[in-house]
């Protein structure tokens, strides 16, 4: 399967453990949830 073409949305994930939504809203963002157990790092490039 080719990616090419393919444009990230958004991204942005919800942690099972402790329940937060975490979203990576710029390329150099990187956001960790409350328990430190997840994290997104970087996004679409505006």
């Amino acid at each position: 399967m080719c990616n090419i073409g393919k444009i990230i949305k958004r991204n942005r994930i919800k942690c099972k453990v402790c329940g937060d939504v975490i979203e990576s809203k710029s390329v150099y963002d990187f956001v960790t949830c409350s328990c430190k157990r997840c994290y997104v790092d970087g996004c679409r490039g505006v």
